[in-house]
């Protein structure tokens, strides 16, 4: 393992290396290990490998850990994205509960049966974050979801939320208001906490399927600094590729 780590400074595209470090640690499981690497990876490179490592603590039933585990992260917007991450990956599962599920867990499985109006009673006056639910209920309901957001007093719960809608509205072809969600999300925290890096890639992409891409190539160069402009291009890229509908 120490010998690999040697080697990423000298071998190109390192996130990639690192990622697979960081994998083989999880299958060892060294989640302190995994989540020390996660940190020497660009941000908007570890949503997976943030969604493996709650896999695999669901998997070995060490849930317990994760406020542990986050606790030993020095970088606060990693600690903050392995929480959400985390929470993201465990939602996939089936629910068998063998403890009382917390607040935030029951407001989501309320959610899950479309009884918005009950999950989000439930979660005011708490730290929960709306913007959990709202992605939820943005499937059905995009415009309840985005009202329903803007409850939260949290910025960076706004902000994953807006980022979650931009992709959503981008799958369905709804550039405009994936657009429009970009930029509030850009204002509200810009790239902190690396959740604008992934919606910028894959809103440039669904909109470059769809359209011809110079209008698209001219956005993605317009974005205000270089890892969301090469994020972008590289979504124009992959679409390039890919049969318009």
């Amino acid at each position: 393992m120490r010998s690999a780590r040697e080697t990423v400074a000298s071998v190109g595209h390192s996130d990639r290396v690192l990622e697979a470090v960081a994998g083989y640690q999880i299958q060892l499981g060294d989640f302190d290990g995994a989540l020390k690497t996660a940190q020497e990876i660009y941000p908007a490179n570890i949503a997976n490998l943030l969604l493996e490592l709650g896999d695999a603590l669901k998997e070995r039933g060490e849930q317990s850990r994760v406020r542990d585990l986050a606790s030993h992260v020095t970088n606060p917007d990693v600690a903050h994205l392995f929480l959400e991450y985390v929470r993201l990956s465990q939602s996939r599962w089936e629910h068998v509960s063998t403890v009382e599920p917390n607040i935030c867990d029951q407001a989501y499985f309320l959610v899950e049966k479309h009884e918005f109006t009950a999950a989000y009673a439930s979660i005011e006056k708490t730290r929960c974050w709306y913007s959990f639910l709202a992605i939820k209920q943005y499937e059905t309901d995009p415009a309840g979801a985005e009202q329903v957001l803007q409850r939260s007093s949290d910025p960076m719960d706004v902000c994953f939320g807006q980022t979650q809608f931009a992709k959503a509205a981008a799958t369905r072809g709804n550039i405009r208001d994936a657009l429009r969600f970009i930029d509030s999300a850009q204002k509200g925290c810009g790239e902190k906490g690396g959740h604008l890096f992934d919606a910028v890639h894959q809103v440039a992409r669904e909109w470059a399927i769809r359209k011809k891409p110079k209008t698209v190539v001219k956005w993605a160069r317009s974005r205000p600094t270089p890892p969301q402009r090469e994020l972008a291009l590289l979504g124009v890229a992959e679409a390039l590729g890919h049969s318009h509908p």
